[in-house]
């Protein structure tokens, strides 16, 4: 009796650490930009160059058919979620603009663990 007991203990304890284990993922979401394809991006491509080298839009306005938005999002096990933004500019299907935050410095801090 006290063997079962015993055993039962045990488990009950485990299993009490083993969910107390918090494991947390790399997530990605969104379109990759990656210098490369900025580099190759140039005014005057038609849209569907664009949809060839980024892929569909994340975010699209059915108001306006003159904007492209491309978002990436990167976040590392446990430290800050870092994003890429890509805004393309269009007249008449052909790129007259694009606006990126790529370039702009990143701070990766270690988060807290909970």
């Amino acid at each position: 009796m006290w063997g079962v007991t015993l055993i039962l203990l045990v488990c009950l304890i485990t299993t009490l650490e083993v969910e107390g284990c918090v494991y947390h993922p790399t997530l990605q979401q969104g379109n990759i930009i990656t210098d490369k394809d900025l580099s190759n991006l140039n005014t005057g491509m038609t849209k569907d160059q664009v949809r060839a080298m980024f892929g569909d839009p994340v975010l699209v306005n059915i108001f306006a058919d003159n904007q492209m938005v491309y978002i990436y999002t990167f976040q590392p096990s446990h430290l800050r979620m870092q994003s890429t933004h890509l805004i393309i500019y269009l007249h008449n299907n052909y790129v007259t603009n694009f606006w990126t935050d790529k370039n702009k410095p990143i701070e990766q801090l270690k988060l807290s663990n909970p």
